[in-house]
Parts: structure tokens; sequence; C-alpha cells
């Protein structure tokens, strides 16, 4: 599926854009990802490659770990998308 078909009940599986080894996960089952956001590095031909989120997302799962060898297309994750402009709020409790 690709990200301008996401709605905010479909998932969207991200997918590996080269074969290579992953080298890096810096995505984690839960996470909220902004769009641009690096999920995953892969290393191919020398180069490393970022693997990242195309639309604001929450993770859902992980396909693969460090060190896996992957092909073109192998999925890497499971995004859920979240509605564009919704971010968490931390609350910080003021002194009196």
């Amino acid at each position: 599926m690709r990200p301008d078909e996401a709605t905010r009940s479909s998932p969207l599986h991200l997918e590996a854009p080269v074969h290579g080894t992953v080298i890096s996960i810096e995505a984690q089952v839960g996470q909220r990802m902004r769009a641009g956001d690096v999920t995953v590095l892969i290393e191919s031909m020398k180069m490393e490659v970022p693997v990242e989120a195309p639309i604001a997302a929450r993770v859902l799962s992980l396909a693969v770990a460090v060190g896996d060898v992957v092909e073109a297309g192998t999925s890497l994750l499971v995004l859920e998308p979240v509605a564009a402009g919704v971010r968490e709020v931390q609350r910080v409790g003021r002194e009196e």
C-alpha cells in the first residue's frame, strides 16, 4: 500500500527498498514516528540506506532484526497511521 492510500484504520507495511543487511533498527513497537523519521538502516553495497516513515504513524510490529539479510520488497515493519497534526502532549506540574 502506498502512503497516500493509507487511512487511519489501515496498517502500512514498510518494505526494504534494496537488497542488503539490516544494521540498525531505530523504531520500537508502540513508538510514534513522524513522517521522515528513520525506522531502519540497511547496508547495501557499502552504503547505508535509511528507511523513513512516510507518514505520521505508530509502530505496530517489527518483522526484522539487526543482522538480517533482506531482499528488496521484504516487509520490515508495520505502521498504524495517526491523524495528521495529532501529537501527544505531556503535562508538567507547576510548583506553586
